[in-house]
């Protein structure tokens, strides 16, 4: 596995062979992540984190509707989780988006 300069040295040979140091700084693969988010979504990123987030909930919805209309019980356990991991990934990508803007 390559991490980056800091992270190889914070490791300090912690994981032997298993970790390599790729070269790259954290500062590099910000700079080269945040160019390619860019490149591939230029000004529509805000768009594409909207449509991820209404995409989360449909598919949700959709699940949960298959399952109703069959005519099996709809876990309430899962129903739970299902809403928690739509809030996290709407929070994620807001997030991304948010700190995507700063730099």
């Amino acid at each position: 596995m390559l991490a980056t300069s800091e992270a190889y040295r914070a490791l300090g040979g912690l994981f032997g062979d298993s970790v390599a140091d790729s070269g790259i700084s954290n500062v590099e693969i910000t700079q080269l992540s945040r160019a390619t988010i860019e490149e591939l979504a230029g000004d529509r990123l805000g768009d594409l984190v909207g449509d991820a987030i209404m995409t989360s909930v449909l598919v949700t919805g959709a699940l949960q509707a298959r399952s109703a209309l069959s005519g099996r019980q709809i876990d309430r356990r899962q129903v739970q989780s299902t809403v928690e991991l739509a809030g996290i990934g709407a929070a994620t990508a807001m997030t991304v988006h948010a700190l995507l803007n700063l730099l």
